[in-house]
């Protein structure tokens, strides 16, 4: 009986310890299981919208302009990856009315240096606020919240429409 106590004695607080380092490693680092992977989030990354309608791509869209009172423009990539070509049109709140094809397999940018443009006069919309965009490719519609962004970042900057535009 003595041998059994000592025994109980001389191991017990190492036994402890042991146990509660697993324990505080065990918690510390069991931590990441139940967290969500930065790496697997999905986002835009750029300022602007993105959607996917069928076959129909949409990607970066957004708009620029100097104040509400001024001229903007869409600014956007639209990618088909179907294998007929799509009529897209779009249409906003703030007056913009446009259509275009896109061919299949292919893309197509619209902004100032894009290969189509699409101006309003005048945005009607501060920059730094939003507006809803509807963008149709084929039978299908698909409603973005598209932000206004003005020329203060350079890369924008030359896309910020000086003269008065149609839509």
């Amino acid at each position: 009986m003595i041998r059994q106590r000592l025994s109980a004695t001389t191991t017990g607080p190492w036994v402890n310890a042991s146990a509660l380092t697993a324990l505080s490693l065990l918690l510390v680092t069991g931590c990441a299981a139940f967290s969500e992977q930065t790496t697997d989030l999905q986002y835009t990354p750029s300022d602007g919208a993105q959607g996917d309608v069928g076959a129909l791509a949409v990607r970066n869209l957004f708009f620029v302009a100097a104040d509400a009172e001024g001229a903007g423009s869409l600014v956007g990539v639209f990618l088909n990856a179907g294998d007929e070509d799509l009529d897209v049109t779009i249409t906003s709140d703030n007056g913009v009315d446009a259509a275009f094809d896109v061919p299949a397999g292919s893309s197509i940018s619209i902004g100032p240096d894009g290969d189509e443009t699409v101006e309003v006069d005048p945005v009607d919309v501060v920059p730094g606020r939003t507006v809803p965009v509807t963008v149709n490719g084929g039978e299908a519609s698909l409603e973005l919240v598209t932000p206004v962004l003005d020329g203060s970042l350079p890369e924008y900057a030359d896309l910020v429409p000086t003269a008065s535009a149609t839509s």
